[in-house]
Formats: structure tokens, C-alpha cells, sequence
């Protein structure tokens, strides 16, 4: 008896349909899982969950629901830690030499700048005048960037030193919600997305209420807060795999 008539008996049938359906699992996860996760250049195993990192020129720094941490670059050695009371600190970036970190607890979105020395708080400003959920800050041409979340709504705010509004978008239609993390390099505005190695990358007119989306860009990591590098001529990107280790890896943002 063949193969072909062996699988038409049921028994047969339902054997072969399970073992394709292994052999198609191994190779999506051997071929295309593996292709599009880029190889970090450096890694970091912490002890702790993180929600976003920030970088120095020689150090880098974590942010944990209530907890920021400093560490060396050069060997991850832990040089600083505070502990907040807050319970959802969400994301922080290096601005003008201070730490500035989103607290969103208790549904009360307030930007925070640390010393990056001891991290302890210089000033603190409530977000009162926007709605939703802080899902990562930016300062770039000049300007303040923050993007909040509410009621499965992306927006984009930008405003001045003096946090005026100075312009409003929403994000390319499509988008999905889980949006972790965000952050300006060159024309192109880029965020990560929650368990997906691939950034983002849109752009924002002045004449037009939706962000324009450009292309997709490969990382190594999934999600959250991430920082741009420029070293050396190449461009890097820090993010956070698998919730508690910091990754780096070079990135082509241009075609």
C-alpha cells in the first residue's frame, strides 16, 4: 500500500495532519522568527522587569514600575538605584543632562527630572493639560514630544519650553494600540511596538492631522521605552527583550 492511500484512512489522516503542523511550527520558528530578530551587539541581563531604558555617554539607565537604576556601559556594573512610591513609572529618556522620567500613577500623568548622579528629583511638572496615558516623552527640534494612549486612541502632542501646545496628530490609521515606546532620529519619527522586533518609522506634516507612515525597521528587541545611538559613523538602537534584559544592535534607518 503507498503513502497516499495509507493517509486516506482516518486514523492515518489526522497523524500526517499533526505532523505537518509540527514541521510547518519548527521551520516558521527557525526561518522567519530568527530572520527578523536582529543579533544585539551587547546585552544586559537584569534582575528586574523594565519598562524603558535611557542612555549617557558612558552609562545607561532603567526604568522599572518604581524603581530607576544606573548602570556602567562598559560592564553593566550597577552604580545608583532609587526607589520611588510611585507604581508606574513608564518611561524615560536623557534631556539637556537630566534624567526626565513619565510617572502615569493613579491615572495622573507627571514628568519628573532626575539628577543622573544620584537620581534624585530636581523638579516635577503635572500633565494636566493633556488626556490618556503617557506612552513615552521626546525633546527635539526645540520642542517637547509626548504620546499618550485613551480609549484605544494614539495621539502625538508636541509643545514648547513653556509646554504650550504647539501642534497636534494622530497616528497613521492602522496603528496598532500597543505602542510601547517612541523617540525622534533625523525626518523620521519611530515607535516600538509590544512583542514585535520592528519599529515604526512615520512622519509627521504640518498640514496634516494624521502621521504619514514611511516603512518598518527591523530591531532587537520587543517593545518599550528605547534610545538612539550615534558611535562611531553607525547608528544604534537600546531597547528591552524579554522584559528584563537591555539590548543593543545597529540599525539601517536609511533605504
Amino acid at each position: 500500500m503507498d503513502f497516499g492511500s495509507l493517509c486516506r484512512n482516518n486514523w492515518i489522516y489526522i497523524l500526517c495532519a499533526i505532523i505537518l503542523l509540527i514541521v510547518l511550527g519548527l521551520l516558521y520558528y527557525m526561518v522567519f522568527r530568527k530572520k527578523y530578530y536582529l543579533k544585539p551587539g551587547k546585552e544586559y541581563i537584569l534582575p528586574e522587569p523594565i519598562n524603558s531604558v535611557a542612555i549617557d555617554d558612558s552609562n545607561f539607565y532603567t526604568i522599572s514600575n518604581d524603581t530607576v537604576t544606573k548602570y556602567k556601559k562598559k560592564n553593566g556594573k550597577q552604580m545608583v538605584q532609587q526607589k520611588f512610591p510611585s507604581k508606574q513609572l513608564k518611561v524615560g529618556k536623557m534631556i539637556n543632562g537630566d534624567l526626565v522620567i513619565a510617572n502615569c500613577s493613579k491615572n495622573k500623568n507627571v514628568l519628573l527630572w532626575l539628577n543622573p548622579n544620584d537620581l534624585s528629583i530636581i523638579d516635577a511638572l503635572p500633565l494636566t493639560f493633556i488626556e490618556g496615558t503617557v506612552l513615552w516623552i521626546d525633546r527635539y527640534w526645540g520642542e517637547w514630544w509626548v504620546s499618550t494612549v485613551e480609549h484605544n486612541k494614539l495621539h502625538i502632542y508636541c509643545f514648547d519650553d513653556e509646554f504650550q501646545l504647539k501642534g497636534y496628530w494622530r497616528y497613521p490609521k492602522g496603528t496598532p494600540v500597543n505602542v510601547t515606546g517612541g523617540g525622534w532620529f533625523g525626518e523620521y519619527l519611530c515607535v516600538s511596538l509590544k512583542d514585535s522586533p520592528e519599529m515604526i518609522a512615520m512622519e509627521l506634516d504640518g498640514d496634516k492631522v494624521n502621521a504619514t507612515f514611511i516603512k518598518k525597521i527591523q530591531v532587537c528587541f520587543e517593545g518599550h521605552g528605547f534610545v538612539f545611538e550615534q558611535k562611531h559613523g553607525h547608528v544604534y538602537v537600546w531597547g528591552i527583550l524579554d522584559n528584563n534584559k537591555v539590548v543593543r544592535c545597529p540599525v539601517e534607518m536609511d533605504d
